[in-house]
């Protein structure tokens, strides 16, 4: 079980953003939350830094590749 004083940690590691994400997709507003640095990061690398990343990677190649000018 992650602490106060340990959220402020994964707060400043990962962002507040990320610990934002993680509450609205992993913890149900109508019962208890387990929130656990092992689950926490499992989820950060599962869904932020693969998918969403790899999302926006895909993205930026395909506009660099179909417009006619380049992507900021």
């Amino acid at each position: 079980m992650v602490t106060v004083n340990r959220s402020i940690d994964l707060i400043n590691e990962y962002g507040k953003d990320a610990v934002r994400y993680y509450f609205a997709r992993e913890i149900t507003p109508f019962e208890d939350g387990d929130l656990t640095l092992e689950k926490f990061k499992e989820s950060y690398n599962a869904n932020l830094a693969n998918g969403i990343g790899n999302l926006t990677s895909r993205i930026m190649k395909m506009a660099e590749d179909n417009l006619s000018s380049p992507a900021p």
